[in-house]
């Protein structure tokens, strides 16, 4: 092994912060170099130092000569560079090691960990872990580093597979085993993080050395180490940051490790195994300057709003300047103003308190980064500002039939729902029809109806104002035109604020959708059926059906369903065969009523000898389950009627009034007690009354006169 750096005998001395080492030129900087590792200057001072080659099972590390004591709290930042690679996927990633400085003088006592997913900190199967390690924190593209593979102790919770581009931090070397095979256990970690810590990813992507952080191959580490006492002893508070391009992402926060040595030596590995990439690092800072921690507000649309996003950052060191925020780390001057397009702008006053102002037509969530010095002008890593802007956050769902025949007629619905945390006020669904689909019967109150020139159909139904977490439904019967060509139309929906008053939505994803809905052609039956009733027969349901002949008719198929969509088989009746004579059918589903509290629908699937099968229309039945506990009077009724709810158990009950052909024309929610039913208007006929809640459920029949 060759050390490269102070003598490789001499005394490890206590340093003082900063430790700094930019590797860039052939200057290890008080760093013993070991394993594959080596300073590439090139370009001649503008070089970085290599852990490892594009070359299968390396391991490459820089340990620093010097130490600390671990009561210190301090800050590791450096740049890394992952690319080159000759095997798909690239492998295996980085780790930054703390080690007791007592007993691992670079060169008279250290060894370093095993080489592939282990990192260069960990054990691998019976290659031994780095000498007395402290903590490790893997920088892992490949993914082994934090999962319990090749005899490594413990983790991520419930994983067995790769985690890659991740983030694991592991524990202190078994000071019981001399073979250094236990321990550096697994303590925390990220999940695969939302961007790769490798900028090469395959041969014919290498990728290259990245130095620009305005690119967004861009890669850099920022650690914090945070000292604090707890029942007399240390323990550290670790938290992780990695950039890519000018985004910052947390990767470990605030992870607690216990028990610090006295004295702590850094270290450095970086690895490869069955796959391989060029590891590098440089820029290097190891110091006492500010922590900045990651900062959240909330707000309202068209809210201004403040946060004191210094109160939460520590400094070890000298104590923090709040005129020194900087709002846009990525340029050389201090920025107090940063405007991110289209969304809001963010002020910094010289106490370190940011304002955020939205744009009016802005919802949604905005993170920006920034730093801040302290007296020492030490530059603290980047920490995040993330504002949450609420509105209204509202979602249409159009719901209907997949599939209809041309001259069929069926129930289209929007549900509107606000799924934010404001009032969303005055919004008014919208339905569109494509041409052939034509709305029949009574639109729902309030709503309009206008068919283009091409055909399209659009309503815009009533407007109403929807607290957080409510639901508004809007119903049309729809009739396919008989002569309409087969094939897909789209029916939509979608919401507007008829008053020009809009609120902004975060998740513009939802506020439509689009329904499919296929037009086929309906097999004819091979026989004719020229009757198919079902009725209800107390709590029975009764079908009867007749032909007027019949060719291979071998059986029909008796089918059941609870919502008029999805049918099951409930029995089969045989059929005969083939006869040019009327032939009539019976079958009694026994009991039928106890599969609903509303409405049965049936139909036939006849099925020939040969195994060809078509069905015939559906049926439908409604059951009354009686309970005199929940009455309308008066009914019949010439003008109003009260609904007794009085006998219910305390909460809320959904009502529903329906006319008989299924249309919606009142919904409410109700407490127990009499109500009385808003009637007006409505056409004399026969009303059902639907009463639904907390386990109950009683359709009421209501006659108007």
């Amino acid at each position: 092994m060759v050390l490269l750096g102070l003598p490789a005998l001499a005394q490890a001395q206590a340093v003082g912060f900063p430790r700094a080492a930019s590797f860039k030129d052939t200057n290890a900087s008080g760093f013993a170099l070991g394993g594959s590792a080596t300073l590439t200057n090139y370009p001649a001072d503008d070089g970085a130092l290599r852990l490892t080659d594009a070359v299968n099972n390396q391991a490459g590390y820089a340990i620093d000569n010097q130490s600390f004591v671990s009561t210190q709290g301090f800050s590791i930042s450096f740049e890394f560079f992952s690319y080159g690679t000759t095997t798909t996927p690239p492998a295996d990633g980085f780790s930054v090691f703390l080690v007791d400085a007592d007993g691992t003088t670079p060169g008279n006592g250290f060894s370093i960990g095993a080489v592939g997913g282990s990192l260069g900190y960990a054990q691998r199967n019976n290659e031994p872990g780095v000498t007395k390690g402290y903590l490790g924190i893997g920088i892992d593209e490949f993914g082994n580093y934090g999962i319990a593979s090749e005899a490594k102790t413990g983790g991520y919770p419930g994983l067995t597979t790769l985690l890659p581009n991740a983030v694991s931090l592991r524990g202190p070397y078994n000071s019981a085993d001399v073979s250094r095979t236990t321990g550096y256990t697994y303590l925390a970690g990220s999940n695969t993080l939302p961007f790769n810590l490798a900028v090469g990813t395959s041969p014919t992507n290498p990728g290259s050395r990245i130095t620009n952080p305005n690119s967004p191959d861009y890669r850099k580490a920022y650690i914090n180490v945070i000292p604090v006492t707890t029942n007399g002893s240390i323990v550290y508070k670790i938290t992780i940051r990695i950039q890519n391009g000018q985004s910052v992402t947390t990767a470990v926060n605030n992870v607690l490790v216990t028990n610090p040595p006295t004295s702590l030596r850094v270290g450095f590995s970086g690895s490869t195994g069955g796959n391989n990439s060029i590891h590098e690092i440089r820029g290097l800072a190891v110091v006492q300057a500010p922590i900045a921690v990651d900062d959240n507000a909330q707000t309202a649309y068209n809210q201004a709003t403040t946060v004191s996003i210094l109160n939460n950052d520590t400094s070890s060191g000298a104590a923090i300047d709040p005129a020194t925020v900087d709002l846009d780390p990525s340029t050389v001057a201090r920025e107090t103003s940063y405007t991110v397009a289209n969304e809001g702008t963010f002020t910094v006053d010289n106490l370190g308190v940011v304002t955020f102002t939205p744009l009016g037509s802005f919802a949604g969530t905005i993170t920006i980064p920034y730093t801040v010095q302290n007296k020492n002008q030490d530059i603290s890593n980047p920490g995040t500002i993330t504002m949450v802007v609420e509105g209204a956050e509202v979602a249409t769902v159009v719901n209907g039939p997949s599939s209809m025949n041309p001259g069929q007629t069926a129930t289209f619905s929007v549900n509107t729902t606000n799924n934010g945390q404001l009032v969303a006020q005055d919004v008014m669904p919208v339905m569109t029809l494509p041409a052939g689909f034509t709305v029949v019967g009574t639109l729902p109150t309030g709503a309009t109806m206008a068919t283009d020139n091409n055909g399209i159909t659009t309503i815009n139904f009533a407007s109403s104002t929807l607290a957080a977490g409510e639901s508004a439904v809007n119903t049309v019967q729809v009739l396919v035109a008989p002569t309409l060509a087969t094939g897909n139309y789209n029916v939509a929906s979608d919401y507007a604020y008829p008053s020009g008053a809009v609120i902004p939505d975060a998740v513009a994803s939802n506020n439509a959708s689009t329904l499919s809905v296929a037009v086929v052609t309906p097999m004819p039956l091979p026989v004719q059926l020229i009757t198919f009733t079902a009725v209800a027969v107390g709590a029975d349901a009764r079908l009867n059906w007749g032909t007027a002949q019949e060719t291979n008719n071998h059986h029909f198929e008796v089918e059941r369903s609870l919502d008029g969509y999805s049918f099951s088989t409930i029995n089969t009746v045989a059929g005969k065969g083939t006869t040019a004579l009327l032939s009539t059918y019976c079958y009694l589903d026994a009991g039928a009523s106890a599969f609903t509290t509303n409405s049965l629908y049936y139909r036939l699937r006849q099925v020939d000898y040969d195994g060809k099968a078509s069905f015939s229309p559906v049926q439908a039945i409604y059951f009354y389950h009686a309970d005199a506990g929940v009455v309308l009077y008066p009914n019949p009724t010439t003008g109003s009627t009260t609904l007794d709810l009085g006998p219910l158990p305390t909460g809320d009950y959904t009502v529903q009034v329906f006319e008989a052909t299924g249309r919606l024309v009142h919904q409410a929610t109700y407490q127990p007690g009499q109500r009385t039913l808003p009637l007006e208007g409505l056409a004399t006929g026969t009303y059902f009354v639907k009463v639904q809640g907390n386990r109950f459920n009683k359709v009421l029949l209501l006659s108007r006169q």
